[in-house]
């Protein structure tokens, strides 16, 4: 019992204020010492990966969906990027996922390469078409994602319309035709 509710409380508390979420604002929200969290998953890291692909993986599957229901391939990556960085605006934990170094979570890692790889077909059937600038990379792709996930830390840009602009001059640079 008192591992799901500290499972609960690290939903809720890292969802909120994203994976640098104080281990005893969790211990304190599950009604357990700091410890208990150590003893029972083994510090952040095993907290962290007991808990955040139930928050991130269906976001991030739905995503990818609408994308891939969208038929022209250049408004599929856009629509992509564009629902990959307002899921970063308005959901730390997501933001974090997709932004930090993965390689000591299996967990975050194949949730970074569930992103990935649709980002990277959505992009090779947007050059097929000739609807995305030839220079842009797969790892240009990759980069504008991390790069948003500052924008979105950074102080000052709390404000979804003026995120939204950001997003719109990134995507005018991608693309051939702007969209």
């Amino acid at each position: 019992m008192t591992t799901q509710v500290i499972r609960e409380a690290a939903q809720v508390e890292f969802s909120a204020r994203g994976l640098d979420a104080p281990l005893e604002a969790i211990a304190l929200a599950a009604g357990v010492s700091k410890g208990t969290i150590y003893n029972r998953f083994g510090g952040r890291q095993g907290l962290v990966d007991a808990v955040v692909e139930d928050l991130v993986r269906v976001k991030i599957e739905q995503i990818v969906a609408a994308a891939r229901a969208v038929t022209d391939p250049g408004e599929r990556l856009a629509a992509f990027l564009r629902e990959t960085w307002r899921l970063q605006f308005s959901d730390p934990v997501a933001n974090d996922v997709l932004t930090r170094d993965h390689s000591t979570s299996a967990v975050i890692a194949a949730l970074c390469a569930l992103c990935s790889t649709a980002g990277n077909e959505f992009l090779a059937q947007a050059r097929q078409e000739r609807a995305v600038n030839p220079a842009v990379s797969e790892n240009d792709l990759w980069m504008l994602i991390r790069a948003n996930g500052a924008v979105v830390r950074a102080e000052g840009v709390a404000d979804r319309d003026e995120h939204e602009r950001l997003c719109g001059l990134l995507l005018t640079g991608l693309f051939t035709d702007p969209r």
